[in-house]
């Protein structure tokens, strides 16, 4: 979830192997729709960090330092991406996290939590859209910006280079 910055999960990922006795499949199956939570972690910034399952994920169980959440009212999976990872809501975890060495949210956190949802899914749809639209041009021009520095620290390399092997003469 740390390095998730889509925060989507599908079965496509790549995830690690594991055993598990009948009971813990049955109760920590991942479905559509859950909610998966990082309920600790050594730095504010990833405490209550979040990723949507976006379909039913075959033979996939959460882990004991998961957790994960259900919804009784139906809301647009993309919706929930937007809903539970924004400035609001990490401000609302890193002033309810506790602990000194490692920063902890309780059960209470998440069921106290107050977010707002649009009441029809075609607004929550409309609403994800949009962001999804533009967090798309964001990201595409934060690679482009990232491509450019990393041509101009490329040419920085070749001109120190260049100018230390003599291949470039230094006239003041």
């Amino acid at each position: 979830m740390y390095n998730n910055p889509n925060k989507e999960i599908w079965n496509r990922d790549d995830y690690m192997q594991v055993s598990a006795n009948i009971k813990q499949i049955q109760s920590k199956i991942l479905k559509q729709g859950d909610v998966l939570f990082t309920p600790s972690s050594e730095t504010i910034e990833d405490i209550g960090v979040s990723s949507v399952v976006m379909e039913n994920l075959k033979n996939t169980l959460y882990s004991y330092h998961v957790l994960r959440l259900k919804f009784s009212k139906k809301i647009y999976l993309n919706y929930k991406k937007y809903m539970l990872n924004n400035d609001f809501v990490q401000y609302y975890f890193s002033h309810s996290a506790t602990g000194t060495t490692r920063k902890i949210l309780g059960l209470n956190t998440f069921y106290n939590l107050k977010v707002l949802v649009p009441p029809s899914i075609e607004e929550q749809t409309e609403i994800a859209t949009y962001l999804d639209h533009k967090t798309q041009t964001i990201d595409k021009i934060v690679g482009n910006i990232q491509n450019q520095i990393s041509i101009l620290k490329e040419l920085r390399k070749t001109l120190i280079n260049d100018v230390v092997t003599g291949k470039i003469k230094v006239v003041e």
